[in-house]
């Protein structure tokens, strides 16, 4: 029996009291209709939590990025920002490897190559359009996942001599928020192809609009 049904009759008429009818029960106790139990459970309210987001140019502001030239056309490069989502949502944003070019600007194609353990190779392409140069490269990456606290990657092959790095995770507290500070470490070498000024700047940018994207990401993941 479902909790909005009503109990049965009961088998026995009641008794009458000289000449005056029998009065029925249902009269003289009017019922309501038993409420919804979805009625009960309050709602989380209609008003969109997304909505109440830094813009992604305020997001973009709040990633810190740090260049440093090492020796030759080598550069080091590191971006972290503060994500108000705990680790283990972090993590599955920045490994959704197929789904990655869905919401990464300019990356246009991120595709499993092969996975052993917590081991993936990874194939990546991106492009843009920078100053009046159009810029594009293409990546074959061995990942080693540390779960939860790291993510590293190194060159097999592509459009740099080198090409590593790595995604560092750290649950992190701020005003009572509790949160994940994420990480990205870079050194890259570019081929001589490629103008180091105009990588170096590509780059530098190009994290910040990423780290943006991933907070984004984590966070319209969090409320889904």
């Amino acid at each position: 029996m479902d909790a909005t049904s009503s109990p049965p009759p009961s088998d026995s008429a009641p008794s009458s009291q000289g000449d005056s009818p029998a009065q029925n029960p249902l009269e003289s106790s009017p019922q309501t209709t038993p409420a919804s139990p979805l009625e009960s459970v309050p709602s989380k309210g209609t008003e969109d939590p997304l909505t109440a987001l830094p813009s992604f140019s305020d997001l973009e502001a709040q990633v810190q990025v740090k260049t440093e030239a090492l020796e030759g056309r080598r550069r080091a490069l590191e971006a972290h920002i503060w994500i108000p989502v705990g680790v283990d949502r972090l993590w599955e944003v920045l490994t959704d490897y197929e789904g990655l070019a869905t919401f990464i600007p300019n990356l246009t194609r991120s595709q499993v190559l092969s996975r052993s353990g917590n081991q993936v190779r990874l194939e990546q392409v991106g492009a843009e359009q920078f100053w009046k140069f159009s810029f594009a490269a293409k990546v074959i990456l061995a990942m080693e996942l540390m779960y939860p606290e790291a993510i590293y990657f190194t060159l097999e092959e592509g459009d740099f001599k080198e090409f590593a790095g790595s995604w560092r995770l750290a649950p992190d507290r701020q005003e009572d928020n509790l949160g994940t500070r994420l990480t990205y470490q870079l050194t890259v070498h570019p081929k001589r192809t490629m103008p180091v000024k105009l990588v170096e700047c590509h780059l530098g940018a190009g994290l910040s609009r990423n780290l943006a994207a991933i907070y984004q990401e984590a966070l319209r993941r969090e409320f889904l």
